[in-house]
């Protein structure tokens, strides 16, 4: 059954499945999505919207190779099916949640394509574009200005999003940009237990053992996202000039023979699992003050 990407046509098709026990198995599609999402929450359906690496890897261990729109469905249904215990059920953000979530990646494309100008900028041969390029440079820069303000207001709007803002600044080496982008993408952050919010930031180690033998520790996965504003607040912390807890924690890993990237992102890991905690108790610890 074809349906029309638009919630009159899903909420008619669906009408008939809707009860509060029924369960729904949906692709992240990169916001195609979500007039269906709008259509079953109006219709009171549970939704898991699916991590699609894992959903994938699930998949692919089926007995079925062949690819089409049905055979994918009916892959989702049983992944559905057999995980829907552990799977978390989707929680709506609001609509200005939404929007601030939307500027914000919309603003980190902005900066890629600035870091790019500004590369090419410095290259050999640009003498007969370096005019157009500064030109570019500046109309990015502005528009970065003009997005970061309206994130900014929105953010204003919702006292609960100012609030945990206000206190994750309270923490040395997050500034008001890191902040808002580490909740626009982990809205999330202060529900989690350590491990889970280390995971879902992509900072926790995966073992990579066999028999007797022990690999190097790797992190992967989790929001790719969020590991840039933690990579910076931790780089603050390998200066020679920083000071405090995070910043001897540092020293004390390279004292111990870690390489400097293995010691940074020891310290990522240190700074979203205190933030989820700042969050989580509503204060700031006061040994990271």
């Amino acid at each position: 059954m074809e349906v029309g990407n638009n919630q009159a046509s899903i909420t008619k098709a669906f009408k008939k499945f809707e009860s509060s026990s029924s369960y729904v198995v949906l692709e992240n599609t990169g916001g195609y999505e979500r007039k269906c999402i709008d259509a079953l929450i109006g219709l009171n359906f549970t939704i898991h919207r699916t991590d699609n690496r894992k959903a994938k890897y699930f998949m692919n261990s089926l007995k079925c190779d062949a690819k089409t729109d049905m055979i994918d469905a009916k892959k989702l249904s049983k992944y559905g099916q057999e995980r829907h215990k552990e799977l978390p059920v989707y929680q709506k953000p609001s609509e200005t949640q939404e929007k601030i979530r939307e500027l914000s990646l919309y603003l980190e494309n902005i900066k890629v394509q600035r870091a790019g100008h500004k590369n090419r900028q410095k290259s050999p041969g640009c003498e007969m574009i370096k005019s157009f390029i500064d030109e570019t440079i500046a109309t990015l820069d502005t528009l970065i200005k003009s997005v970061e303000k309206k994130i900014d207001e929105l953010c204003k709007e919702l006292k609960d999003q100012e609030d945990k803002i206000k206190l994750l600044c309270k923490v040395k080496g997050v500034g008001r940009v890191s902040a808002t982008k580490l909740l626009a993408h982990m809205p999330e952050l202060g529900t989690f237990d350590r491990r889970e919010v280390a995971a879902l930031a992509g900072v926790a180690p995966c073992a990579k053992d066999s028999g007797k033998k022990q690999g190097h520790r790797r992190v992967m996965g989790g929001r790719q996202i969020i590991k840039k504003p933690l990579f910076l607040i931790a780089l603050t912390f390998s200066r020679k000039s920083a000071k405090g807890p995070m910043k001897d924690y540092y020293r004390s890993l390279l004292n111990r023979g870690k390489e400097k990237m293995v010691a940074i992102t020891a310290c990522m890991r240190k700074i979203i699992v205190q933030l989820n905690a700042i969050l989580r108790d509503g204060k700031i610890i006061q040994k990271n003050a």
